[in-house]
Order: structure tokens, then sequence, then C-alpha cells
């Protein structure tokens, strides 16, 4: 009889923290989300284009000892 109590209530209990994570952490989202996006939409702020910082590399073929060590 014990252990069939702890099952409906562990059961209970884990439907009970869904249903509070998910109350609690809605208007988190629509809050938080929603807020920025609305923001975002309204100053329209446009990422200019810049030049790439990457810098191409001469392919150069090392024999396999060179790779192993490093450092």
């Amino acid at each position: 009889m014990k252990e069939y109590l702890k099952k409906i209530l562990k059961k209970i209990n884990t439907i009970t923290i869904d249903v509070i994570n998910f109350v609690l952490l809605l208007p988190v989202y629509f809050i938080g989300v929603g807020l920025s996006s609305l923001l975002c939409r309204f100053f329209r702020k446009k990422q200019k284009t810049k030049k790439s910082y990457w810098i191409d590399s001469e392919k150069t073929s090392k024999k396999y000892e060179e790779y192993l060590k490093q450092y």
C-alpha cells in the first residue's frame, strides 16, 4: 500500500511541477523574448557589411609526425 501511494504522489508531484514551470516561464518568455523582438523591429537596427577578418593561410603539406606533438 505504501509503495502504491508513493507512485501516485510522485506522478502528481511531477504533473504539478510541470504545470507550475509552464505557468511561471511562459510570461518570462513573452516578456523577455517578445519585448526584445518588438524593440528590435521598432528600431530596425541594420547591420553594416564589414570585411572579414579571416586570413587565408597557405596550404602546406607537413609530415604526419609534425602534427602529433604541436605543443
